[in-house]
């Protein structure tokens, strides 16, 4: 439960004990000195909304004055997983799932699962996040939920290239050896993308500990085909 979510209940929770007091103490029947109760009770009510908010203002001022921000070994590793995206999203690079993919579909196949279009906005959506963090336009912490979210949208992209390869190795019109070329290919990307999104995966958990930075941390890893 979010932190607003519990301060909201926590004023519901006064404010009724507020109308509930008024209430009983101006009943008909009750003492004379009930009224005096009901006010006590609003004051110590109202005196702990008004600490619970000036808390909450204490809190948010001091995110705006010392926001959280990514440790020098965050910094370095992020720098060098963006760069090694270069290859793990490359169309040229055997470390790339969805070079093997593009480049085993020129075998016949029905209906692949990979859009090279979609997967080209993924590219662009890693770079310039890429990009942006690279060229200090923006603090790394502000994005890098943002950066998580990519990764986890190119991750399915990945899934869709692994069902065509898959499709590919399971034809009878591919030949043995095309067979074992694209089996030896994958098992290659497989490997760089697997050890890169398990990295990126670390990360994000490490990050989300220390912050409330709110990244994706599941990643499906690729598997044998």
């Amino acid at each position: 439960m979010s932190t607003s979510k519990k301060t909201f209940q926590n004023h519901i929770t006064h404010l009724s004990a507020i109308g509930l007091a008024a209430i009983t103490a101006f009943a008909p029947g009750m003492p004379a000195w009930s009224p005096i109760i009901a006010v006590a009770i609003t004051i110590i009510a109202g005196l702990s909304i008004l600490f619970a908010e000036v808390a909450h203002l204490k809190i948010w001022f001091r995110a705006r004055i010392h926001p959280p921000k990514l440790t020098n070994n965050q910094a370095l590793k992020l720098e060098s997983l963006l760069n090694e995206s270069s290859n793990i999203l490359s169309d040229l690079c055997v470390y790339s799932p969805f070079y093997v993919a593009l480049r085993a579909n020129q075998q016949p196949i029905s209906e692949p699962s990979l859009d090279p279009l979609h997967l080209q906005a993924m590219r662009a959506w890693v770079f310039s996040l890429k990009a942006k963090i690279e060229e200090r336009k923006v603090k790394p912490i502000s994005i890098i939920d943002s950066l998580s979210l990519a990764i986890s949208e190119l991750t399915k992209a990945a899934e869709r290239a692994e069902r065509d390869v898959q499709s590919i190795v399971d034809s009878s019109e591919i030949s043995e050896q095309d067979r074992k070329r694209v089996q030896k290919e994958w098992d290659t990307a497989k490997h760089h993308f697997n050890s890169w999104i398990t990295e990126f995966r670390s990360l994000f958990k490490e990050i989300n500990l220390k912050t409330d930075a709110g990244c994706v941390e599941y990643f499906r890893a690729l598997e044998l085909v």
